[in-house]
């Protein structure tokens, strides 16, 4: 009741963090993928193979584990560049249907139809190419925009001290970073072990002038 007086039992102290959720790779992303409904169990893959090719996103490794029977286990994640990310940033703030992932389940469902013979190849076209219609207007209204802050983002990219390549493909246990030295502004490809940046692996010079 109200100013009643309540006896003190027990006090715990207790501090947590809150953890960053987990990175997804490859198989989680096909997943994910699945869940959304975002391109076919055939296609998903190479939708994937794309965005590595065009540098929108890349491998990294993302956490250590330790086995007592394997030792140091290393699994790897998927990391959006910072292209990449721009280019999301900028469609979703100008043109956010194009990166819906209700538009894709929208399509996908209506293609089911066709082939379930609920709908008309025709009907979908014309709901496609309405849709196309109204993005190509918003893009051309904001085509400056877009261009200059994905431009922005490729500038901003060249200047970083540090650019996360990827996995290494020697040791497979750490990033292949581009860093730049502060004295001579030259930039060295390097393979770092994740967490403990022990074991520095100089490859060669990336770049002869910074």
């Amino acid at each position: 009741h109200k100013g009643d007086t309540l006896k003190n039992e027990d006090i715990t102290l207790m501090e947590k963090f809150t953890q960053p959720p987990t990175r997804y790779n490859e198989s989680s992303l096909l997943q994910k993928m699945e869940k959304e409904k975002i391109g076919t169990k055939a296609t998903r893959s190479e939708i994937i193979n794309t965005l590595f090719k065009r540098n929108y996103i890349t491998r990294i490794v993302a956490t250590s584990i330790h086995n007592k029977t394997n030792g140091d286990v290393f699994r790897t994640g998927i990391q959006p560049t910072d292209i990449g990310f721009e280019i999301v940033q900028a469609l979703r703030k100008y043109i956010p249907t194009i990166v819906s992932t209700e538009l894709t389940r929208s399509m996908e469902e209506q293609f089911e139809e066709i082939e379930l013979g609920k709908s008309s190849s025709e009907v979908v076209i014309e709901y496609a190419n309405n849709i196309l219609k109204e993005t190509i207007i918003l893009f051309k209204e904001n085509q400056k925009e877009i261009g200059l802050q994905i431009t922005n983002a490729v500038v901003t990219t060249s200047d970083k001290q540090e650019v996360i390549l990827g996995v290494c493909p020697i040791c497979h246990k750490g990033n292949l970073i581009i860093k730049r030295s502060n004295k001579t502004k030259k930039k060295d490809l390097l393979a770092v072990l994740y967490i403990s940046l022990i074991n520095v692996l100089r490859l060669h010079h990336y770049l002869k002038k910074g």
